[in-house]
């Protein structure tokens, strides 16, 4: 599709009347912290540029037909300024969009099914981190199938938005601080085989990972920290960066033996249950760049290949209950922060601490049993 910017020039078709209604209806109901007229003076006016909606900015046409196809009137695209005040209705008018950019801004107010109405073209809708809450009935089948859904902060609980089931090629998806405290169904999961990212942080997710089936393709992107999941965790779920951090996760951490979490670069086990010594089976990590399994429960000594981690930058297994020497980390050159406070490490500070790792910045050892000074 060809797609024509508010400020280009020579011959084109103009915009249609109704979306230009509509957004001037947009208008009426939102303001910009620095203005109104600051923010969208390009927006309306007698002058004929100024009545041409294709020319406004933020607005995205398509050149052979004038319809709107794209709204970017976050505060990214508004060039810091953002909008205030409530979305209308009308905007579920625009039966052309496939994009609709409103983030990190000060909407307020509902959001209904009418403000989709029409919106059957839609593939990206991007709400995040406004003051926004979603009123729909539990069967609702929206007209639209999206590929990237992004809305963080939007107010979509407390049970589990059953909309999304309908969704068939959603890509990326964020309903992070959406005050869900819900069971996680287990249809959400039908995305595995596709997406690339997946955020539901920061809700009262309840619920379980054993004896779910996970096929992902393209090793997205994970984020179900501050949940309160629990149970085993499986390796199947662990691809390229997964935070299952601030959870009731338990039991061993015997799954990264298995050799399909070899794609690991970010990993994030802090504060769950997770208990027991850890395998030594660290060789097939070596892309692991940032590895937090503070606050849990394990115990025993630091497994030797742990020094086979030639990536990691950031290792912290502080607050837990292992014992033994110092960890075997020569190898780990690329160390930037390590923490193993409040267990019960002992022995000498190995002195090639002090010349393994150049850009070292953060070192913190206290509450342990070392003796010696660090070199």
């Amino acid at each position: 599709m060809s797609l024509e910017f508010n400020n280009s020039d020579g011959n084109y078709v103009r915009c249609i009347e109704r979306e230009r209604q509509a957004l001037l209806a947009l208008k009426r109901g939102c303001t910009g912290h620095g203005g109104d007229e600051e923010l969208l003076s390009s927006w309306g006016g007698r002058e004929a540029q100024k009545q041409d909606c294709c020319r406004w900015q933020g607005i995205y046409c398509d050149s052979r037909t004038g319809h709107v196809t794209q709204l970017h009137l976050g505060y990214q695209y508004l060039r810091g300024t953002g909008l205030t005040g409530r979305v209308p209705e009308s905007i579920g008018q625009m039966s052309k969009l496939e994009w609709i950019e409103m983030a990190n801004t000060s909407l307020e107010g509902i959001i209904s099914e009418t403000h989709f109405s029409q919106l059957s073209r839609l593939l990206a809708l991007d709400l995040s981190d406004n003051s926004l809450a979603f009123n729909v009935h539990s069967d609702w089948v929206p007209p639209f199938q999206l590929e990237n859904i992004a809305l963080r902060s939007c107010k979509m609980g407390p049970s589990f938005p059953q909309w999304l089931q309908t969704q068939k090629k959603v890509l990326d998806i964020d309903i992070s601080d959406a005050g869900i405290s819900d069971n996680l169904p287990s249809w959400f999961w039908e995305w595995s085989h596709k997406a690339t990212s997946m955020d539901l942080s920061r809700n009262q997710i309840k619920g379980t990972l054993e004896h779910l089936r996970f096929e992902f393709v393209y090793n997205p992107e994970l984020n179900l920290s501050w949940n309160i999941l629990e149970g085993p965790i499986v390796s199947s779920i662990l691809f390229l960066n997964a935070d299952l951090s601030n959870n009731r996760f338990s039991g061993p951490a015997s799954f990264l033996c298995d050799p399909s979490v070899s794609n690991l670069t970010f990993l994030d086990l802090s504060s769950n249950n997770l208990s027991g010594e850890l395998p030594d089976c660290w060789t097939h990590l070596e892309n692991l760049i940032i590895l937090d399994l503070s606050n849990d429960a394990f115990s025993g000594e630091a497994p030797i290949t742990m020094g086979n981690l030639i990536s990691i930058e950031s290792l912290k297994l502080d607050n837990n209950k292992f014992v033994g020497g110092f960890p075997s980390l020569k190898n780990c050159t690329n160390l930037r922060a390590l923490g193993l406070e409040n267990n019960k490490f002992s022995g000498p500070i190995p002195k090639w601490l002090g010349v393994r790792f150049p850009d070292l910045v953060i070192l913190i050892l206290r509450s342990n049993l070392f003796n010696g000074s660090i070199p």
